[in-house]
């Protein structure tokens, strides 16, 4: 039998997705034209499904979701088979998104709409003359999402999926990534600014986050603040990416005139990579405590990505 290739985008509860990967399994042998391997995809992907089963909370299942899930393989012939398969109100759809001699691209998952804003960013067509270039504008791609989705974060990762052998080509912390791709994703992120706040003083949680989150919209609700995103949970400071719909230079230089007329005591020992940094107070109900800022700059992303030991 070929090897076979599974991606599957799910949610809902377990019972939910086995449901649904029973009637895939139905389905997919009663139909002659789906070949050898794609056979196999049900199978694979109830067996992740009993990998993580049990290891999360009842809470996490407690309401049910649209489950939906997508299979891709290749037959006998070599030929990249592509199925969509989704449930609604009246029943589960199936979709033959690819079969042919070119295996059309997807995009699914909650972070879909940032993918797919880089991709036409950069590809107007869709089209790229060469793996390699595909491999650059999806790892880009991937990148630019964990910039701007909330709920992303940690690493940037992948695989490159052939008939025979699935390859990891990109593994990197967030950070790490930026840099890489520095000159590529800049230009998106004109209208950001780097906050770094201390473990000690505000302990992450996504709790935590949220009370952030509504402080900033109040604070900075001239600048017309959109989100922001934990970009690295170093030793002492938390780094976040904080984004804004009206550009920064006027909100920067006010926050820097601040800063200036502040008393030397206000001042934190701090390292040098960030000594020199604009300082923010916010104030919440646990107290006022000091958040740095800084524009987006070249040597700033080295510093805050090398300097992990020390940050």
């Amino acid at each position: 039998m070929k090897s076979c290739n599974v991606f599957a985008i799910r949610a809902g509860n377990t019972q939910n997705g086995k449901a649904m990967l029973k009637d895939v399994k139905k389905y997919f042998r009663k139909h002659e034209e789906i070949v050898n391997g794609i056979h196999n995809a049900p199978e694979k992907a109830e067996e992740y499904i009993r990998s993580w089963e049990g290891k999360l909370t009842k809470e996490l299942f407690i309401k049910l979701f649209k489950v939906s899930a997508i299979f891709a393989g290749w037959g006998a012939d070599k030929v990249p088979y592509l199925y969509q398969i989704a449930q609604s109100k009246f029943g589960k759809t199936f979709e033959t998104t690819s079969k042919g001699e070119k295996c059309n691209g997807f995009v699914g998952g909650s972070g879909r709409p940032f993918v797919l804003t880089y991709l036409h960013s950069c590809m107007p067509d869709m089209k790229v003359q060469s793996s390699s270039e595909l491999l650059q504008n999806v790892t880009r791609a991937i990148l630019y999402a964990t910039l701007f989705y909330k709920h992303s974060g940690g690493s940037v990762r992948v695989f490159e999926v052939k008939e025979k052998e699935v390859t990891k080509v990109y593994n990197r912390p967030v950070l790490e990534a930026l840099f890489d791709h520095y000159d590529a994703l800049i230009r998106h992120l004109s209208n950001s600014l780097f906050f770094l706040f201390k473990h000690c003083h505000y302990l992450h949680t996504r709790e935590n986050n949220a009370k952030i989150e509504e402080k900033f919209r109040a604070q900075f609700e001239e600048e017309k603040y959109v989100g922001n995103v934990v970009v690295k949970l170093g030793k002492k400071f938390v780094v976040q990416l904080v984004h804004f719909e009206n550009p920064i230079d006027a909100l920067y230089e006010k926050l820097k005139s601040q800063d200036s007329q502040r008393k030397r005591t206000d001042r934190r020992t701090v390292p040098r990579e960030i000594e020199g940094l604009p300082l923010v107070k916010v104030k919440t109900k646990l107290g006022q405590y000091p958040i740095w800022c800084a524009k987006l700059e070249r040597e700033l992303v080295r510093n805050l990505q090398e300097r992990h030991h020390r940050l």
